[in-house]
């Protein structure tokens, strides 16, 4: 099959989300269909076509024309995507995520009227879809999509909530990743070695873990813990740091690939994730294929990828206290802490494969192409 596969951010841009589309990108070419990635171009350094890991890509600077709407910009965008439409001839085009800049596609249906698929990665924002307002992103997608994929059977409830007719076109595919090279050491706490990998954005709750890290400090003094991303609440962290009076003890990277992510995973003892709200927990699963165990929030997506009590320890959202004593829980218990580990990357290989995912995508990509046919 052709497939369209068209994307608001696609690496070196971007994590979770465009990282999600990038495995699945390499897993559908790796089985022999021919896709493309059409996608927005941010910086003059990157080429405006390559080929990336055997993967087609095309950019162009959709997100320009969207924070300047002008008839030439926008003109110049609806042909660029038409155009590619027209030579390509995809079987189906895939809406990777829901973003501004997918009114690009809706008005160039008719360059290719075949299945459109869209996908989303976490709950919807109340203040834009609820109630879902005609003419908006959120509309188009639910809507008129032939097909609505949720990462998550949290995300796919969050749709039946804001439009129970969807409830028929919509399933359940989980991301997935295909196991690292690198399978991680075993587990040590001497020192005890915490990370957090999140956008610094008020929702990844990155002050929660600090403040759990500083209950978990007091009764470990060597305890330390990284922090990998980086977003407009730095400021902020790095000032709640300095006053829990942990900040000698709190490492800032900034924003690494995924790539980097599993090395510090390979070093640390477990993975803390403080989400208010997650809709499949992305760093969970890196974390479990590591043969790291994870104490998040239990919340969303991460309820489905990490399992109490087997893989990692769910805690209320909000709550620091509880997170940091179910992280001293096992800190302190190195053989619970290795066991916890063992079991998470065991289900990850059972339940999260890649191999899982680019099939459940490949079967509903044929599915609709060979309904579009015979209709």
């Amino acid at each position: 099959m052709r497939l369209l596969l068209f994307c608001s951010h696609f690496p070196p841009y971007g994590s979770g989300g465009p990282t999600v589309i990038d495995r699945l990108a390499r897993g559908l070419t790796g089985q022999g269909h021919e896709v493309l990635v059409a996608t927005s171009k941010h910086t003059v350094d990157l080429p405006d076509q390559e080929v990336r890991h055997g993967v087609e890509v095309r950019r162009f600077p959709f997100w320009e024309a969207v924070a300047r709407p002008t008839p030439a910009a926008m003109g110049a965008g609806l042909r660029w995507l038409a155009d590619h439409k027209r030579s390509f001839r995809p079987d189906v085009v895939h809406l990777c995520m829901v973003s501004p800049i997918d009114l690009f596609h809706w008005q160039t249906l008719t360059a290719a009227p075949v299945p459109t698929v869209v996908t989303f990665h976490g709950e919807l924002e109340p203040s834009m879809c609820r109630p879902l307002r005609p003419g908006t992103m959120f509309d188009h997608a639910l809507r008129r999509a032939d097909a609505l994929v949720a990462c998550s059977h949290a995300v796919q409830a969050d749709l039946h909530q804001v439009l129970p007719e969807a409830v028929d076109r919509s399933l359940v595919i989980p991301n997935g990743m295909e196991p690292p090279q690198r399978q991680g050491p075993p587990i040590s706490v001497s020192p005890p070695e915490l990370l957090c990998v999140a956008r610094l954005v008020v929702g990844k709750g990155i002050d929660i873990a600090l403040r759990a890290f500083a209950e978990i400090r007091a009764a470990l003094p060597d305890a330390r813990l990284t922090i990998a991303g980086d977003g407009p609440d730095r400021t902020r962290l790095e000032q709640l740091a300095e006053q829990l009076g942990v900040s000698p003890s709190v490492h800032f990277l900034g924003w690494k690939r995924s790539e980097r992510c599993l090395e510090l995973l390979e070093t640390s003892s477990l993975l803390l994730v403080s989400s208010l709200s997650e809709g499949f927990g992305l760093t969970a699963l890196e974390a479990a294929w590591m043969r790291r165990p994870v104490v998040a929030s239990r919340t969303g997506g991460l309820v489905e990828v990490v399992e109490h009590g087997n893989t990692g320890l769910l805690v209320t959202p909000g709550d620091a206290g509880e997170m940091a004593a179910a992280a001293l829980e096992l800190l302190q218990d190195l053989p619970r802490c290795r066991s916890f580990g063992d079991a998470a990357q065991q289900r990850a290989r059972e339940r999260f494969g890649l191999d899982r995912q680019v099939e459940a995508y490949a079967t509903l990509f044929r599915r609709l192409a060979s309904s579009e046919a015979s209709g």
